[in-house]
């Protein structure tokens, strides 16, 4: 069976969203693990119950693991700061497909 592409969908962090440095769910999929959170301030990448991932902040992204790399990886070529550039580097690489840190979805 062939599964249908995560939608890959960014959109401005709203107060009604909660908190995105401990998010319970995202747009209406529950978080079922934190991957790693922003030091410097609000902010975390998670794993959602539907096999997706969401990068939380000023800006929510959610998508499949690659779509956030790319996403990160372009953002961060932009960043304003070095400490935006470090963050949106550590997402990508923890998204890399070859780190173990990256929990396996495959078959669930």
């Amino acid at each position: 069976m062939i599964r249908p592409r995560a939608i890959f969908s960014v959109r401005p962090w709203d107060s009604d969203d909660g908190d995105p440095a401990h998010p319970e769910h995202i747009l209406g999929s529950a978080v079922t693990d934190q991957l790693c959170q922003r030091s410097d301030g609000a902010g975390a990448l998670v794993a959602l119950d539907d096999r997706r991932y969401a990068l939380t902040g000023t800006t929510l992204a959610v998508g499949a693991p690659r779509d956030l790399r790319r996403y990160a990886r372009r953002r961060s070529q932009r960043a304003p700061s070095s400490t935006e550039r470090n963050w949106l580097t550590r997402v990508a690489e923890t998204l890399a497909p070859s780190d173990p840190a990256m929990p396996t979805r495959r078959g669930h």
